[in-house]
């Protein structure tokens, strides 16, 4: 073989391997579209700075204001701005804006921001759609009248010409937000100015597939201003306070959703411009206004709903003067609060209502109706139904339970109310409702008790029967509620039954029965009038004084069967009465006997009670009392006039209890007098507080009687004034003048000395010193009683002339009386024979045993004795004395010295 040349390198490659035979790589397709969608996103990355750079060029701006310039002018409003754009999100941002008003006022809308988020491609298609608006601290200036806003002159759209307003198919905007924004509204002449107030709403789908908005707004101190002109043409300005309100709400086509609202205010009630009050007022102040509202629904009216249905939550305060700017009212004060459950739908005229309704110092006019009232209230079916109802009024607590009213029926009906009654002031009461502020009659009402009470309300006319207990009737000298006043009649306690009747003109109890512990009162009468009118009449009456005494500071003892009626006003009431009968009547531990008639009538302005044609009996001694006054004012005074044709002197002494008393045993007279009698208890004239009393007589005697010596007739006149009764008679002042005896009535024509008589004065001044003359003439021997049998034997005759002096005031140790007598007896004859002429001297000294022991000291400072002792007395018989006579007699001489004088008058 022939080598063939080797050409350089072949030898190297002829040693290598193969060559490998190179395949064809295959597209990756994933990797391309990475990379597309890269490239895309950076082309979309660019498209905000892009876009910013467009936005923020010149002719974009131009472009903006352009177009918003334009659809404000379109809308007929003048505004300034600082316009700046946002890409992302899309957003005009305006600042400083100013939006003139059209009438000449304040600008309708400053704000330092507004953010108003357009929906681009409605913008690009030259229509203005918001996503979103926000404006910070918006001042707001709006003015309304005839429903239409008068600020500002927008054109209205073809829509908004329409006579119904409907609801919208698409929100005007997503989101709507108010910060810190500032209110000055005028909406028909009422001015709301409002700051800090925060308001959002934002719009969803509605039940209806209509937008729905959510409501949320919260808002610090407002201020609303009305003025308002009365039917009488008085100008009213109201300057209320709104001081905080917070809630939210949602709003849909069909309702009203109020999920939360809590407001406080404050209600001007001052009718004067610029009296705004305060926002921290009390809880307790009447101007205060709450209002709070939980899940209330509220309907709207439709093609098949008439009346907006209500359900919901309600908590409502506010003051009652307030009523007075919706209707002619007289004046009213207080407030009402309610806290209820509330419903209300066609398929009722009044709402449902289930709750507690509650109420303070309600005043109409001068009727105050309660200083609180609390109720639980139910309205179902248009009747108003309480189970109870509780009052504070007259000071005292007024229950009502069970009660139904038909407010819609006829005349309003109360179909049944049960009324307890406790602890009521009358003089409040009265006060209260207005009859009288500060009535002159007083009346604790302890407890009252009706079963049912029913009747209607339109007119006024309430029925039920009324039982209770009641302490401290009383008509007084001055109003009732003063510490010093004096009660002039009254009844300490009483049980009473009677029918309650309510009628427009008064409060009335009829056919009472009033029962005490000694009295009762059958068939009586009262009637509170609304117009301070008091009438009250007893026609029978049968009471022991025990029950309604005192009168003023008198203390009355005795049953009287009476009728009684009060008339008159309640500051100036006017009691009077007839007294058909009293036994054993005894005014202080005077004691009067039985009356058998009289009348009896009240002037409480005096204030005075008068007595008039009273017929008495004491013992067997009738006696009249044509006149007699009782006095009030700064003590007790009694002014009276006593007549008697034959008032005997034992049942004088049984008036002041004397008639047992053997002090006074063997004093006997029947006396004709007219006597004036003046008593005071307590006053200057009272210095030493057990009474003053001066007695003035003159009168004429028969059947006289003085320690066995008896005068057929005669006549005395008498001054008394008895300035310390405690002290006894050393505390008065005793004056008999002059007084005559008569041993035989003097025939007609005749001197009386031809008959026998005993004339003198005698007087007992104050501590008891007491002085007396008497003379004797010619007084037969005959007609001596001490003579006894032998009397009808004697002729003769004994003049003469005694004189008493000495003390009385057994307190002292020098007490006694002394007599010296000289007598005369001339012609005188025993049994046919005759003796010369008589004269003695006769001595007498009576000394009172010294009082040692006292049970205290008048006012004055006098010893008050104890009480007098019967038994002790009678049982004395130490001297108290002796007699002494001297003289001629029978023509001989007598002497007679230191005879003994004891209680049995031995000698």
């Amino acid at each position: 073989m022939t080598a063939q040349p080797v050409r350089p390198g072949a030898e190297a490659r002829e040693t290598a391997l193969p060559a490998v035979r190179r395949r064809r790589r295959r597209r990756d397709w994933g990797r391309g579209a990475a990379r597309l969608l890269c490239a895309v996103l950076a082309l979309v990355g660019l498209v905000p700075f892009v876009a910013t750079i467009v936005l923020r060029s010149t002719w974009a701006r131009a472009w903006a204001a352009h177009q918003t310039e334009r659809l404000l002018r379109e809308q007929g409003l003048v505004a300034s701005y600082t316009l700046a754009l946002h890409v992302w999100p899309l957003a005009v941002e305006l600042d400083d804006v100013r939006v003139e008003s059209s009438d000449g006022g304040a600008p309708a809308l400053l704000c330092t921001r507004a953010s108003v988020r357009p929906r681009i491609f409605a913008l690009l298609a030259g229509k203005l759609a918001i996503d979103q608006v926000e404006l910070d601290e918006p001042h707001v200036r709006a003015v309304v009248k005839d429903g239409q806003l008068a600020n500002l002159s927008i054109k209205k759209s073809e829509s908004s010409s329409s006579s119904a307003a409907k609801w919208p198919t698409r929100a005007p905007f997503n989101g709507f937000a108010l910060t810190d924004a500032a209110l000055d509204l005028d909406i028909e002449g009422t001015r709301l100015q409002t700051k800090s107030l925060d308001l959002d709403v934002v719009t969803d789908q509605g039940e209806s597939d209509l937008p729905a908005f959510e409501v949320s707004v919260r808002a610090g101190q407002a201020t609303v201003h009305h003025t308002r002109t009365s039917k009488a043409g008085v100008v009213a300005t109201d300057d209320d306070a709104l001081c905080s309100i917070e809630g939210r709400a949602r709003l849909e086509s069909t309702e009203l959703l109020v999920r939360h609202l809590e407001g406080v205010g404050s209600a001007d009630l001052d009718a004067a411009p610029g009296t705004t009050p305060a926002c921290d007022l009390p809880a307790d102040d009447k101007r205060r206004v709450e209002l709070s509202l939980g899940h209330l629904h509220v309907g709207f009216p439709g093609p098949d709903v008439k009346i907006p249905p209500i359900d919901g939550h309600v908590r409502a305060r506010l003051p009652i003067g307030i009523a007075e700017r919706l209707a002619s009212l007289p004046e009213t004060d207080g407030w009402i609060g309610l806290d209820a459950d509330v419903r209300y739908a066609q398929d009722s005229i009044l709402p449902d209502v289930s709750g507690n309704l509650e109420a303070h110092n309600v005043r109409l006019a001068q009727y105050s109706f309660a200083s609180e009232l609390h109720s639980q209230i139910a309205v179902r079916r248009n009747l108003v139904e309480s189970p109870v109802t509780t009052l504070r009024l007259g000071n005292g607590l007024v229950t009502l339970t069970d009660t139904v009213v038909d407010p819609l029926a006829k005349g309003a009906p109360i179909q049944k109310t049960k009324v307890d009654v406790a602890g009521v002031d009358f003089t409040a009461l009265l006060r209260d409702l207005g009859v009288h502020k500060s009535s002159w009659v007083g009346w604790d009402i302890h407890e009252l008790h009706t079963t049912t009470v029913s009747g209607t309300l339109v007119p006024l006319h309430l029925d039920g029967e009324l039982q209770g207990k009641t302490f401290t009737f009383g008509i007084y000298d001055r109003p009732a509620e003063d510490k010093a006043r004096e009660r002039i009649f009254g009844i300490s306690e009483a049980q009473i039954a009677a029918h309650l009747a309510i009628r427009p003109d008064a409060l009335k109890f009829e056919n009472v029965h009033v029962s005490m512990p000694h009295s009762q009162i059958d068939g009586g009468m009262v009637s509170i009038g609304f117009h301070n009118d008091l009438g009250v009449e007893v026609p029978h009456l049968v009471a022991d004084f025990e029950d309604v005494s005192p009168i003023g500071p008198v203390v009355l003892k005795g049953k009287v069967e009476a009728s009684a009626k009060v008339s008159g006003k309640f500051n100036a009431p006017e009691p009077e009465g007839d007294i058909k009968s009293v036994t054993g009547l005894a005014v202080s531990d005077v004691s009067f006997g039985d009356i058998s008639g009289g009348h009896v009538k009240v002037d409480v302005k005096t204030p005075e009670v008068e007595f008039s044609a009273l017929h008495g009996k004491k013992g067997e001694s009738a006696y009249d009392v044509p006149t007699a006054t009782l006095r009030f004012g700064k003590g007790f005074a009694v002014d009276a006039v006593g007549e008697s044709a034959g008032f005997g002197l034992r049942d004088l002494l049984s008036m002041f209890a004397l008639d047992q008393d053997p002090r006074y045993d063997g004093i006997d007279a029947r006396i004709a007098t007219r006597a004036s009698v003046h008593v005071a208890l307590g006053g200057p004239e009272d210095a030493c507080g057990s009474g003053y009393i001066a007695v003035g007589a003159k009168s004429e005697l028969t059947g006289i009687g003085i320690y066995g010596e008896h005068f057929a007739k005669g006549a005395a006149d008498l001054a008394m004034r008895w300035y310390d009764r405690q002290q006894g008679i050393a505390g008065a002042e005793v004056d008999v003048p002059s007084f005559v005896l008569y041993k035989v009535a003097p025939p007609t024509g005749t001197r009386a000395g031809a008959t026998g008589t005993v004339l003198g004065s005698a007087s007992i001044r104050r501590g008891g010193d007491v002085t007396a003359t008497v003379n004797v003439e010619n007084v037969p021997l005959a007609r001596v009683d001490a003579l006894g049998s032998l009397a009808q034997d004697v002729e003769g005759a004994v003049s003469g002339v005694a004189h008493v002096t000495g003390n009385l005031d057994d307190a002292r140790p020098d007490a006694n009386v002394t007599a010296r007598a000289e007598l005369d007896v001339g012609g005188m004859r025993l049994r046919e024979i005759s003796f010369p002429p008589s004269h003695l001297d006769v001595g007498l000294t009576q000394r009172f045993p010294q009082q040692t022991r006292s049970v205290g000291r008048t006012k004055c400072g006098a010893p008050i004795p104890p009480p007098f002792d019967k038994a002790t007395y009678l049982a004395d018989a130490s001297s108290h004395g002796q007699w002494t006579v001297s003289g001629s007699l029978l023509g001989g001489t007598v002497n007679l010295t230191d005879v003994v004088v004891t209680r049995a008058r031995s000698s």
